[in-house]
């Protein structure tokens, strides 16, 4: 929910009043303002909307009455609001005043410890007067991800520890698969049970738990400040993750599936109730792919021991951020970005299975149901099995064909002894026209083909093979027809060089469907393979070459055939 807040408490029922102004005398003074508080938009208003709470009572109190009130003004395309603030007493309610958007993409708390304040502070230098530009995100969203909400925080006392947070896809942990994750107050998570140990480890500390730390120490939030956590599956969090990550892994493709974010806010170490640190852990979870981002804000120092970083069972994988003082956290970082620390845990291949997708240089296909991409002239022939072509065709129900669109729907099982030259990772039901994204790219040159070379040599050790040309079809968080909260992310990779072809296919998280086919045929099925798995969701953890959901075939002859069949 988009929500503007001045002043968000339990009031009773009482008479507040709102009005639009088009008024030339009201315009004229909202655009003197706003250009006196934004001097470089060059504002002219043409709507000011109006809603005040005048003498407001809270419910069920016998307080002075509150008065505030919020103006909407928009104009030159632009779009603020402003809270004014007259007397505003305590309340024993939980109150707020701010503005929040879906998934806090964008957010702001007026800081004060105390509501009564809120008449007394200002961010435009007019006492009770704050004011924002709200028609687009901020260039800067800062560090911190968006934090939990009351619902989700932890008990405020010292050594406590959040309940399990169920994950619904598991997070890959240096090899190891958890759903299960604890927020312990002690600056850490763990994962088969909550941990209580206040006296921070060394790391590597050769201990039989996994555990990611970015500030392990002795914290008491029963006197101040605040420790909570969310869980995110959806919206712009997601993708302000993998833009994050992918700034700083760029060599990887991926689709977010989840987003955890930890937080202790300003909370202070155990007998030192004037120190206040917050930093922030937020794991984000794919298929085959986790990582690891801490944030830091103001940390205070402490005479206490304290550890950053993260260990595994018996500490086959760990690192300690390399910093003298805790305080030091704040200015320090692996990334070039102050106050952050990122890390790939996984323990998979080096560079991951699927190749990169999602950049500029992607074609998106029509976000249709049944379509396809236009005509695509390849930049080198591809051979597939005997047949030599130079164009191809990226059809949204997830296969690939060469000399015309397809847009057949309902899968024919292979072997299908059809006049058509087929490759199909995921050939079903897909329907993209409201979400999903469908893309390729073509590669001709640079670092993807000495990538595309080793994986080949890999499992063709005997050809001293040398990719020359890569295409990459990419179907990312696409749903089925009739389920639009299906979300299946694959993708297959075609490579060729000296005469020689290859097809890759890639499976990250495949939601469960009806009437499927995934593999490849040929023109009178004289060469076709099915994989075979009796349920889709397999594909994700399955594999011909050993790499969990990956499947590779040579396909420019039929000298390796995986099937025959005589039409």
């Amino acid at each position: 929910m988009d929500i503007v807040a001045p002043l968000w408490t339990d009031i009773d029922n009482s008479d507040f009043y709102f009005q639009e102004f088009s008024g030339v005398r009201v315009l004229q003074r909202a655009t003197n303002d706003i250009r006196q508080y934004f001097p470089q938009t060059n504002f002219t208003a043409d709507s000011v909307f109006v809603c005040t709470w005048d003498n407001v009572r809270y419910y069920n109190t016998s307080a002075e009455n509150s008065s505030f009130q919020v103006l909407l003004i928009s104009g030159s395309g632009l779009s603020f609001i402003v809270f004014n603030y007259g007397n505003i007493p305590q309340t024993e309610h939980t109150a707020v005043a701010g503005y929040d958007t879906i998934d806090s993409t964008s957010y702001y708390t007026i800081p004060v410890s105390n509501i009564t304040n809120l008449t007394h502070s200002t961010n435009v230098n007019v006492m009770g007067r704050w004011a924002f530009r709200v028609d687009t995100l901020p260039t800067n969203i800062g560090l911190f991800y968006p934090t939990g909400s009351s619902v989700s925080q932890n008990p405020c006392q010292s050594n406590a520890s959040s309940s399990a947070l169920h994950l619904q896809y598991p997070f890959l942990y240096f090899g190891r698969k958890y759903q299960n994750i604890y927020v312990n107050n002690n600056g850490h998570l763990t994962f088969d049970e909550p941990f209580y140990e206040r006296l921070p480890k060394a790391f590597p500390a050769n201990s039989t738990r996994d555990i990611i730390a970015p500030l392990w120490a002795m914290f008491d939030c029963s006197v101040t400040g605040r420790i909570s956590y969310r869980l995110v599956t959806q919206g712009r969090i997601l993708d302000r993750a993998r833009n994050d990550v992918q700034q700083y892994f760029p060599q990887f493709g991926f689709s977010v599936h989840t987003v955890l974010i930890a937080t202790w806010d300003r909370v202070p170490y155990v007998n030192n109730s004037l120190t206040e640190s917050s930093f922030q852990v937020v794991l984000v979870i794919c298929r085959t792919l986790s990582f690891v981002i801490m944030n830091y804000g103001n940390i205070s120092s402490t005479y206490q021991s304290f550890q950053a970083g993260y260990d595994t069972i018996n500490s086959t994988n760990y690192f300690s951020i390399p910093v003298p003082d805790e305080n030091k956290l704040s200015n320090s970082s692996n990334v070039n970005v102050t106050g952050r620390w990122v890390f790939r845990v996984d323990g998979g291949p080096e560079e991951g299975i699927f190749y990169p997708y999602g950049g500029v240089e992607d074609e998106k296909n029509p976000q249709s149901d049944d379509g396809s991409s236009p005509l695509i002239p390849l930049r080198q022939p591809f051979v597939y099995f005997g047949h030599v072509y130079d164009k191809i065709f990226v059809n949204n129900n997830g296969d690939l064909t060469f000399d015309e669109s397809f847009d057949q729907w309902y899968p024919s099982y292979f072997p299908a002894c059809s006049t058509r030259d087929i490759i199909a990772p995921l050939w079903t039901d897909i329907n993209n026209s409201r979400k999903g994204t469908i893309s390729s790219r073509q590669v001709s040159d640079g670092p993807l083909l000495n990538r595309a070379s080793r994986d080949i040599n890999q499992y063709f050790p005997n050809l001293n093979f040398s990719a020359s040309w890569v295409f990459i079809a990419t179907w990312d968080k696409v749903p089925y027809y009739g389920n639009r909260e299906a979300e299946s992310t694959f993708q297959v990779v075609l490579v060729s060089g000296k005469n020689l072809s290859f097809t890759l296919m890639h499976y990250d998280y495949i939601t469960p469907t009806y009437g499927v086919e995934s593999g490849y045929d040929t023109i009178c099925s004289t060469n076709f393979f099915l994989i075979p798995v009796s349920d889709i969701t397999n594909l994700s953890y399955t594999s011909n070459v050993d790499v969990m959901g990956r499947w590779v075939f040579r396909v420019d002859n039929s000298s390796e055939r995986n099937g025959i069949y005589v039409c």
